[in-house]
């Protein structure tokens, strides 16, 4: 688990959910995003100028960071057919990083035309396309992986920060803050359309997709306490 207050990654036993281990990467590293590499047994963390790298073995630093550009590195994905780390940096002008996680550099950057604060971001691998999605305005950007070239861009709630691909209903789900979850199909590769917004609550957006749930928390407010809703996702 990530702390950005303290730059710190800390490992929990999954059985008993005690604290193992403190992993320091400073203060200054402002560690966020978290993602698990099943083939290498390392896991990828982000942080300012680049992506850093634990041996989840041996529950320490794994080398040297991957290096990306300067700002910090917000929602980020692996390849799990190729070598690349794709990651979403809004504070540099508002790019994604291309990081090879074989050689630790940064390959190259891709700009959105324009649209800014990207934060979020998804991964379908098998058809190379890369969903992004931006604040200013808010919009789930598709890109190609092979060259970075937007494909399409789909409106969607505003204020989103967590976004999933069901892969196997070719569906986007964007958890926007300004109280929906826009649902988006993947007619074909190139071509995408809304489904349909589903109400939540203003402040719902971060949570998780798991089978045929998609389940996302729930602020606290005066009269309630903070809460997990779960949503069935329809066939």
């Amino acid at each position: 688990m990530a702390n950005a207050g303290n730059g710190n990654v800390n490992v929990y036993d999954g059985k008993t959910f005690a604290l193992r281990k403190t992993i320091a990467f400073g203060e200054e590293a402002d560690t966020d995003n978290v993602r698990w590499d099943e083939a290498s047994k390392r896991v990828y963390v982000g942080i300012v100028g680049g992506i850093g790298v634990i041996d989840a073995v041996t529950e320490t630093r794994a080398g040297k960071d991957l290096k990306g550009s300067g700002g910090h590195s917000e929602s980020f994905q692996l390849e799990k057919k190729g070598s690349r780390v794709f990651v979403n940096v809004p504070e540099d002008d508002s790019v994604v990083n291309v990081i090879d996680r074989n050689t630790g550099q940064l390959v190259t950057k891709w700009g959105l035309n324009g649209v800014k604060a990207n934060y979020p971001m998804a991964l379908d691998e098998d058809n190379h396309r890369l969903f992004v999605v931006t604040r200013r305005p808010p919009f789930v950007m598709v890109l190609d992986t092979d060259s970075g070239k937007e494909l399409a861009r789909v409106l969607v709630s505003g204020s989103c920060d967590d976004v999933y691909f069901d892969t196997e209903r070719k569906r986007i789900y964007s958890l926007g803050g300004e109280g929906s979850i826009s649902v988006i199909q993947q007619n074909d590769p190139d071509h995408y359309a809304l489904i349909t917004n589903i109400p939540t609550t203003i402040g719902v957006r971060t949570g998780t997709f798991f089978g045929t749930s998609l389940y996302v928390g729930v602020l606290a407010s005066r009269l309630e306490p903070a809460q997990i809703w779960s949503y069935q996702v329809p066939e």
